[in-house]
């Protein structure tokens, strides 16, 4: 059997994951609008590990979106639930994430000078010198 690594932290639950919304609102919010989406292929009870596939519409002009016209009431609720749900984890670290850095997405903009640094600047980039 396979040790985990000794700095692995805390893992969730694929089922958790999916039911807690988080796979939703990843596709939503930031797949869809590409043309990607993810998917959990669950494996059947007794079997270790499940698949992960990514659908790649990227030549569709509009992404991907929900048909939310034709899904029966009981699945619009659970999608709701979940977006909810999702919203409600932002949400509790919210004011935390604004006090320690400023904004709630983590920006990439010292990434840029580390580039520059350990020079591996694109050469397409212009040199602001």
């Amino acid at each position: 059997m396979q040790e985990k690594p000794k700095d692995l932290k805390k893992l969730m639950d694929i089922l958790e994951f999916i039911d807690s919304g988080f796979l939703q609102e990843l596709n939503r919010r930031v797949l869809h609008p590409a043309g990607l989406e993810l998917i959990v292929k669950l494996v059947a009870p007794g079997e270790k590990t499940s698949s992960i596939l990514i659908v790649d519409n990227r030549d569709a002009p509009g992404g991907i979106i929900y048909d939310l016209e034709n899904i029966p009431d009981k699945d619009l609720k659970v999608l709701i639930k979940r977006a909810a749900n999702v919203e409600n984890e932002l949400q509790k670290r919210r004011t935390e994430r604004l006090f320690l850095y400023g904004r709630i997405v983590q920006t990439l903009k010292k990434c840029v000078g580390m580039l520059n640094f350990k020079g591996l600047k694109d050469e397409k980039e212009p040199d602001n010198k």
